[in-house]
């Protein structure tokens, strides 16, 4: 399934998306007339085809981002710029890693690799000379990070975090290997795929579940092309130039992946579906146990992401979540509800679900660059809950 755009409402959800009443719009930038499903597909291969160049235009955007930095050291006056004779080898050294993250992401695009994901036929009529929006190409520098967390012996500590207290939750709930291969569990906001990867690994029937386009298109070249372990060399800091202890600590190399995705032990059952959560899964009791990181604040309504929770899962049935509460669209002009922890917790329950588990002020990174002079950490909500069988409808 084509997951669709990040930018785009459920033609279904009214509340979210107000124009779906409308059975004709008209396209703003040729004036045509084109009915809802009409007007759907042209903004997702928009989307889709914005997103494809932010990957290939990295290696450009970030050359004329240093040019200026480079003009603007070589314009000081003389005395300053012979402070520091080594300058000009440092520029230098920038542009071979940018050359060599562009090339990790032209593979990420490559349109062979794409053809085995999906059908690019169909936004071939959509092509732009348009560059691409800036919220893309800083999502292909957020992706970088991402391969770090998920992939990487760098990202270990990260993800003891924030995985090994649900891989361990699931190995409490279900401790007979045996009887894994029987447990269905999803695992939505699944980022690069690696929690997906790693329940899998523990034997139980695993599905990712993941919306972004950036997300999805990285984690095609990773778990489906990847064919040894420390295939891919990044550079993921080079373009971060605030809070630098030293400059070998920007232009530090990472190999990805620290883990061959396809080891998985013989007769794993691991599955990967792109598209938007509330409108893929529908079907009832279809999931022994749904884990969320990092991932329930990524609603505009939190009540429907509950609602779905407690259709998917079967009486007797977990969610288990990590994760704090950022609420992607506060700021953005879209409808959000925001909750408190203290009211998400009172509403859990009257949804069908009872705790049992639950450890507040988990310290959780996202993405963390543990050399740089920043460091940011969140007190994340880690629960577990059981699905009684008096849920609402």
């Amino acid at each position: 399934m084509i997951p669709q755009s990040e930018s785009r409402q459920s033609e279904n959800d009214r509340w979210a998306n107000p124009l779906a009443s409308e059975p004709f719009l008209k396209d703003s930038k040729t004036g045509k007339t084109e009915d809802i499903e009409e007007r759907d597909r042209r903004l997702e291969a928009e989307h889709f085809l914005d997103i494809k160049k932010s990957f290939q235009r990295y290696e450009d955007w970030q050359r004329r981002r240093f040019k200026l930095k480079e003009s603007d050291w070589f314009s000081l006056p003389a005395e300053f710029v012979t402070m520091i004779p080594n300058m000009p080898q440092k520029f230098k050294y920038v542009g071979f890693c940018l050359k060599e993250n562009q090339k990790f992401l032209d593979q990420i695009v490559d349109e062979d690799k794409i053809k085995q994901m999906m059908d690019l036929n169909e936004f071939q009529p959509f092509e732009s000379e348009q560059p691409p929006k800036n919220v893309n190409l800083d999502k292909v520098r957020s992706t970088l990070h991402q391969c770090v967390r998920d992939w990487s012996d760098l990202g270990l500590p990260e993800r003891r975090m924030c995985y090994e207290p649900i891989l361990r939750s699931l190995c409490e709930f279900f401790p007979t290997e045996s009887e894994r291969s029987k447990i269905k569990v999803l695992n939505p906001g699944c980022g690069l795929g690696r929690l997906t990867w790693e329940i899998a690994k523990l034997g139980f029937v695993s599905q990712g579940n993941e919306f972004s386009y950036h997300m999805l298109l990285c984690s095609n070249l990773i778990l489906n092309h990847a064919k040894q372990q420390n295939e891919f060399t990044i550079y993921p800091w080079i373009d971060s130039v605030h809070n630098v202890w030293r400059f070998r600590d920007q232009c530090r190399k990472v190999n990805i992946p620290d883990q061959n995705p396809r080891s998985l032990p013989k007769g794993a059952t691991f599955s990967m579906v792109a598209g938007e959560f509330l409108e893929v899964y529908s079907e009832p009791n279809s999931w022994d146990v749904v884990v969320t990181c990092f991932f329930i604040d990524t609603a505009r309504n939190v009540f429907d992401y509950l609602k779905t929770l407690s259709l998917i899962i079967p009486p007797g049935g977990f969610w288990i979540n990590l994760g704090p509460l950022l609420y992607h669209f506060e700021d953005m002009k879209e409808a959000s509800v925001e909750l408190t922890y203290e009211e998400l917790r009172a509403i859990i329950p009257q949804f069908g679900f009872e705790f049992i588990k639950e450890n507040l002020g988990v310290s959780s990174t996202y993405a963390r660059n543990e050399l740089s002079m920043l460091q940011t950490a969140y007190n994340s909500a880690f629960f577990c809950c059981r699905r009684k069988p008096d849920t609402i409808d």
